[in-house]
Order: structure tokens, then C-alpha cells, then sequence
């Protein structure tokens, strides 16, 4: 066991990740086509991976990630570190982009929340949408996240730091 994985919480985010997916091919192959069109490929891949089954398995990961009164189980944490590491931190590394990071969080919120509503809320008309349909009308916004303009808000205090450094 240790030979493949780190620790048991890499075991246990790999038995979540569907059979036979590695997820440093899936990486290179996301990012060998460039930033354009990354948004779509994205959205094609994980769609293509976590429907198979017509979502079952992904019902079945988020059932194991959320625990008592809807808070994150420890699955979660663990999940989320292994996708960080070894797929979005990946992604966002190919970006070169100082904000790559909060590009990919953006990203696979977007994702997330259309696995959620197709499979386990199974919200209408959305869940009845084939793969190409949903890729059509989301991936754009995905790939707005990854390549257009990010206007963040100032967090307080910062607009006065910044004011008081322009004075001096």
C-alpha cells in the first residue's frame, strides 16, 4: 500500500475518484490542448467520468463526504487536499497566473455544483440535459473563470493601506 499511496488519506480519496482514472494523465491531457478551450475540456472530462453510471457513483462519494447535520465529514478534507494536489494545483501550475489558485477553486465549485444538481438534487430541467447540452451552456462561464478578468472586492482596510502607501 504504501508503495501507492502517501498515506490513508490518499487511499481513501483514490478509492472516490473513479476505477481506472489517474490523475496525472487526466491533468496532462486536460492541459496539453493550452488555455483555450481548457474550460470545456474540463467540464467534458469530469462529466464524462462521474456519469457513467448515471451518477450513482457520485451520489454514493458525496454520501461518504458530508457528515452530521450536513457538515463536511472527514472525507471531505481529505478529498479536497487530494484534488487540490494532485489535479487543481496541477491545472493551476499550467495557468501562469498569480491567481491560478482561486481560478481553479472557481472552477470546480462550478463543476461540483452541476454534478450536485444533476445527480443528487437532480434539479429540473438541468438533470435532464445530455453532456453536450450542459458543456454548452457551462462552459463558457468555466472558461471565463480561468482566462477572463477576475474583479475581486477590497477586504476592509485594504483600500486605506493602499490610499495611505500612494500619499507617502
Amino acid at each position: 500500500m504504501r508503495h501507492y499511496f502517501a498515506d490513508k488519506g490518499e487511499l481513501y480519496a483514490a478509492g472516490l475518484i473513479p476505477q481506472g482514472t489517474d490523475p496525472e494523465r487526466l491533468v496532462d491531457r486536460l492541459v496539453a490542448g493550452g488555455v483555450d478551450g481548457l474550460g470545456e475540456r474540463v467540464l467534458r472530462t469530469v462529466l464524462g467520468l462521474w456519469e457513467v453510471d448515471g451518477g450513482e457513483r457520485f451520489r454514493a462519494a458525496v454520501g461518504g463526504l458530508v457528515g452530521d447535520a450536513g457538515a463536511p465529514g472527514p472525507g471531505a478534507q481529505v478529498l479536497s487536499e487530494f484534488l487540490g494536489r494532485r489535479v487543481f494545483g496541477r491545472v493551476a501550475a499550467h495557468l501562469g497566473d498569480p491567481v491560478g489558485a482561486l481560478r481553479m477553486s472557481l472552477v470546480a465549485s462550478q463543476v461540483v455544483g452541476v454534478l450536485v444538481a444533476r445527480h443528487v438534487l437532480r434539479v429540473a430541467p438541468l438533470a435532464a440535459l445530455s453532456v453536450d447540452e450542459v458543456v454548452a451552456l457551462v462552459a463558457p462561464t468555466l472558461q471565463g473563470y480561468l482566462t477572463g478578468d477576475l474583479v475581486l472586492p477590497l477586504r476592509a482596510g485594504v483600500a486605506e493601506e493602499q490610499n495611505s502607501s500612494h500619499e507617502e
